[in-house]
Order: structure tokens, then C-alpha cells, then sequence
């Protein structure tokens, strides 16, 4: 029997397809390692106890962002939701990183320290509480106005990244 280049083809396709879905793979971002009774979490306003005002308001809401980009957790509010995700900056500091010639800031480090803590809003059931250090760099630039837009990109980016990695650590339990 003579089965061609094509059969040949679609036979190693289809080995290999078999092979993997025994092997666990899986495409990151679908995968769900949750009860299948939870559904849904709440996020609400962090606390702010760090030196940075109003900080609390935009790292909350780009968390929001990433979960509701996500989308396999519903959110919604703190009454409906199956889980609650309580936050509190902590920490908030600039640390010059990088200097020029005559000892001017290029760049700075935006560090923070955030406790989140994860609720079964039902029972009231603790699941989780870590400390995180969430952090990103912005180049500074003659110009105060460009270098505090870029500090705030700096925090909006230090917040989506965080967002993802509480996805990853609730949703897929990594």
C-alpha cells in the first residue's frame, strides 16, 4: 500500500497531536485549576499605606483590567462574588539606577511591596495571603512633565504585570 508524502504527513501530524494531549500540554491562558463552583471574584479598592498617593485607585483598577481581559473569572462585586481578593500597598519607593556623566538620573527603579490576601467570600475561608514586590524602571528625561508621565507608565506597567501573575498564581495555580 502506498499512502504518499501527504498521508505520510497526516499520519506524523496526528502521532504527534495524540502524543502531546497524553503528555498534559496545554496553551497557557486556558487552562483552570479552580473549583468548578467558583466563578467569580471581587476586587476591591486596595488599601494604600505607602507614601504614594492615590496609587491605591490606578493599581487597582489595571488589576481589574487583567482579570477581566482574562476572562475566566467573572468580576464582580464583593456581595455576588464566589472569592474575594483583598490588597494593601504597603511600600511604595524611587531608586535611581542608572546615572549620566555628571551624576544625573537617567533612570529609576519603582519598587512596592503589596500584601494580597485571596477569600472564599462564601465562607469566609482564608485560601491565601502573600507578600509580593511588584517593580519596573522608566527613563527620566530633562523634562518633569515627560518624567512623571513615564513614572506612571512605569507604575501602570508594574500593576498589568502583577494582574497577570495573581492570574496565574489563582486561576492556573502556578
Amino acid at each position: 500500500m502506498n499512502i504518499g508524502k501527504t498521508g505520510k504527513c497526516l499520519f506524523f501530524i496526528l502521532s504527534f497531536l495524540a502524543a502531546i494531549q497524553g503528555c498534559g500540554y496545554h496553551l497557557v491562558g486556558h487552562d483552570s485549576n479552580l473549583p468548578p463552583d467558583v466563578r467569580s471574584i471581587a476586587i476591591p479598592t486596595f488599601v494604600n499605606s505607602s507614601s504614594e498617593p492615590g496609587i491605591e485607585t490606578t493599581f487597582t483598577q489595571l488589576v481589574r483590567d487583567e482579570f477581566i481581559r482574562d476572562g475566566r473569572l467573572k468580576v464582580a462585586s464583593a456581595k455576588r462574588a464566589d472569592w474575594l481578593l483583598n490588597g494593601r500597598i504597603q511600600e511604595y519607593s524611587l531608586k535611581p539606577v542608572s546615572f549620566d556623566s555628571s551624576d544625573n538620573v537617567t533612570a529609576y527603579w519603582i519598587e512596592m511591596t503589596l500584601v494580597v490576601e485571596l477569600l472564599d467570600n462564601r465562607n469566609q475561608k482564608k485560601i491565601f495571603e502573600r507578600t509580593f514586590h511588584p517593580h519596573w524602571d522608566y527613563q527620566v528625561t530633562s523634562g518633569v512633565t515627560l518624567s512623571n508621565i513615564r513614572r506612571v507608565e512605569g507604575i501602570n506597567n508594574a500593576a498589568m504585570d502583577f494582574g497577570r501573575t495573581l492570574i496565574s498564581l489563582i486561576i492556573e495555580g502556578f
